[in-house]
């Protein structure tokens, strides 16, 4: 008697559910776990075999043959239909139980619910890939920067030399125009990889939301009505504006896209708290204090094949020639490069829905060149420009050449550093590439602050992984300047470092 009530105690004492059950599936016996498990009162159980009747007929097929061929089963995944009708994601263990002939008299088994488990698995997947693609597209954007650096910078310096009655004009205008469509693709690149300098500043997303409506009620057919619902004391979230804009503006646009008959676009925003119970259920997102904007439309909503792949770079739904596949991914990197979360919710027929949380906390102010200066102002010093790009070497030389600059190039940091040390009673100003080979422009940079703690040194990338630009900064540069090179922002910031005391 002691061991049969151990046995009961176990049995009805076990998170996961345990079922006894005869040969045709029939339920004999099951604990309370089982009954919470698929949301039955045990009166609805007895008799029934409730397993194999909530589960997909092929599954099904498949663990009764493997149960009876090997008289056990180990950790068998199954999808299991609950009394409400949704599904869980599950592991059955089970034995046969035989009579005395050796025949199967029936099965006791024991259920064990993964979909939280499966659900963060998929997610870390899905994180873990559209990392491997922000790697792929970040590098790959980085090298396309290079080679537009040089047709944007050479076809500005030859329209300074033209006038616009001159025949070339408009050819080197469209060529311009058409490099600087290929540098806002790479852009929106380097945003989804995360790899490109921010601004923040306090921010508050209401006001945004409002100027967004105003462009967007000029943009979409009347036939879409924009239904504004604004949490009042909104806290704000550190930010870069522009880029809010841009998460707004896309969203706002694949909305009007999703109903070409008409339909409502909403937007919301509110003060939430995530706890440890949320964050532990979502990867990569931790417990505090968010900022909800919320972005619905009533179209034709997706299917979770798309849904599988909305973020990803170039994936798309539209027609060809309609659209890049770079909106949603841009969202995507905008909101991480923000320290954000953002889920998608859709079904067709039904709209979609995206949740996009910002954190309501302070984050330090990054690097930026100011543009406040309109006049592109020379000068007549020395400056050492380091860069393992000859093309973009020469492309640096010729605009400083052109505004009066004395340039001495370098390939890498140890030829800039030989350099530096020979003739740094000449050198103004150091331009210093972030991604080079042999010795990089951290490494560049603290060395040669060693030699000369006042030196002048402004950091130039495509992109800056992980925040290196504002960890130079803080090592002592006196500015960055964003590749490819706008040539009035150059000439700007390279004088306003000149001129700092």
């Amino acid at each position: 008697m002691s061991s049969e009530r151990k046995y009961r105690s176990l049995f009805e004492d076990s998170k996961d559910g345990i079922f006894i059950a005869q040969v045709d599936g029939a339920l004999v016996d099951v604990n309370q776990s089982f009954l919470d498990l698929f949301g039955y009162e045990r009166e609805e159980m007895q008799g029934k075999n409730v397993i194999m009747t909530n589960v997909d007929p092929s599954d099904g097929v498949g663990f009764m043959s493997e149960i009876q061929n090997y008289g056990y089963v180990k950790d068998y995944p199954l999808d299991l239909r609950k009394k409400d009708g949704s599904f869980m994601n599950c592991l059955l263990t089970g034995t046969v139980r035989r009579n005395e002939d050796g025949t199967i008299e029936g099965y006791r088994g024991i259920i064990r619910d993964i979909t939280v488990q499966r659900s963060l698995e998929m997610q870390l997947l899905q994180a873990q890939k559209m990392e491997a693609v922000g790697t792929l597209a970040g590098g790959i954007a980085h090298d396309f920067n290079n080679i537009l650096q040089a047709v944007l910078g050479y076809s500005e310096l030859m329209l300074l030399r033209k006038d616009d009655q001159d025949r070339d004009y408009s050819h080197l205008k469209k060529i311009q125009q058409a490099g600087q469509r290929g540098a806002d693709l790479v852009k929106s690149l380097l945003m989804f990889s995360r790899k490109i300098e921010t601004t923040k500043v306090s921010v508050n997303l209401n006001l945004e939301i409002l100027q967004a409506q105003d462009i967007l009620s000029h943009t979409i057919p009347k036939i879409i009505k924009i239904d504004l619902r604004l949490s009042e004391n909104l806290e704000s979230i550190q930010a870069d504006p522009s880029q809010i804009n841009q998460i707004l503006m896309n969203l706002g646009i694949n909305a009007r896209d999703a109903m070409p008959n008409g339909g409502t676009l909403i937007f919301e925003t509110a003060n939430v708290g995530l706890d440890k119970e949320y964050c532990a259920s979502h990867v990569e997102i931790m417990p505090g204090n968010y900022v909800q904007l919320t972005v619905s439309d009533t179209g034709q909503g997706m299917d979770n094949r798309t849904l599988e792949h909305i973020f990803e770079p170039f994936f798309t739904t539209k027609e060809k020639g309609k659209g890049t596949g770079l909106g949603l991914a841009t969202v995507f990197g905008i909101v991480k490069r923000h320290g954000g979360h953002i889920i998608c919710l859709s079904e067709l027929g039904h709209g979609t829905t995206f949740k996009i949380y910002f954190p309501a906390t302070q984050v330090k102010k990054g690097l930026a060149p100011s543009a406040s200066v309109d006049a592109m102002q020379g000068g007549a010093e020395t400056i050492l420009l380091v860069d393992d790009e000859e093309s973009l070497r020469d492309l640096g030389t010729t605009i400083l050449n052109n505004f009066g600059y004395e340039v001495i190039t370098a390939c890498n940091g140890k030829e800039a550093l030989a350099i530096y040390r020979k003739h740094k009673n000449k050198i103004s100003l150091i331009l210093l590439d972030l991604i080079m080979p042999e010795m990089d422009g951290r490494q560049c940079l603290a060395e040669i602050l060693l030699i000369d703690p006042k030196a002048k040194i402004l950091v130039a990338s495509g992109y800056s992984e992980n925040g290196q630009a504002n960890d130079v900064a803080a090592a002592g540069a006196k500015g960055f300047v964003e590749k490819p090179y706008n040539m009035k922002k150059l000439l700007i910031t390279v004088r306003e470092a000149l001129d700092e005391n």
